[in-house]
């Protein structure tokens, strides 16, 4: 599987057009295979890559954080990476809205691991990839959205396109998705250690906060508000 090194600059368009050209000219397994393209790179090896860099750096564990949101989790070298990084004492928190084969909580494996799923009534999953990479101001890590999620048939046998955020203002709405959807008391479901699920609640007196309700009350609000301010 390859991704694209796309960026959102004024380059970003050229390098879109060279990848959908190579997916009209060649077979997938010729773009996996074409190593003298630098723009398509394998998925999971600059994920995985990501994953790692947090274990040499000599920083704060919670400085290292890494908040991740495919739809599925299924391919084994992105769980070891994961398991590997939970070991090192990073803090990982995962969003999957479908099946996940990683287990959060497991000792000496993945006790730094945090795994929810939120249902609603959208079939929604965000696929935004931070690592915080030891910046204080979370602004300052990698951010990257995706098409991809973390299965095999994915990771190997498809093309798929991950893009670097990198405009502040962008990096700024991908970081409150992400705190409403950690937030959420009312669509969110916790991960057990033994892969059972409980959904939260709002305790006695506090507002319900769903990642959807939030998320459409935030449209609406751009909606009204200033052009510049519309998405």
């Amino acid at each position: 599987m390859a991704a694209t090194n796309v960026g959102n600059g004024a380059g970003s368009g050229g390098n879109m057009e060279r990848v959908l050209r190579l997916m009209a000219e060649k077979s997938a397994s010729d773009v996996y295979l074409s190593a003298n393209t630098p723009i398509l790179i394998k998925i999971n090896g600059q994920i995985l890559q990501l994953s790692d860099q947090p274990l040499s750096v000599a920083q704060p564990r919670q400085l290292l954080a890494e908040l991740l949101t495919p739809n599925q989790l299924e391919d084994l070298d992105m769980i070891e990476a994961l398991c590997e990084a939970s070991t090192a004492g990073v803090p990982i928190d995962l969003i999957i809205r479908g099946f996940c084969c990683l287990r959060p909580g497991i000792p000496g494996q993945t006790e730094n691991v945090r795994i929810i799923s939120v249902i609603g009534r959208f079939l929604e999953h965000s696929r935004i990839f931070f690592f915080r990479n030891g910046f204080e101001n979370a602004l300052e890590g990698e951010f990257y959205i995706g098409s991809a999620d973390w299965m095999y048939r994915n990771l190997l046998e498809r093309v798929e396109a991950v893009v670097p955020v990198e405009e502040r203002s962008l990096r700024e709405k991908l970081w409150d998705i992400f705190q409403v959807m950690t937030a959420d008391n009312r669509q969110a479901w916790d991960m057990q250690s033994d892969g059972t699920y409980i959904q939260r609640r709002p305790a006695e007196g506090t507002p319900e906060r769903g990642t959807h309700q939030t998320l459409m009350a935030l449209t609406r609000q751009r909606s009204v508000g200033p052009a510049s301010q519309r998405v």
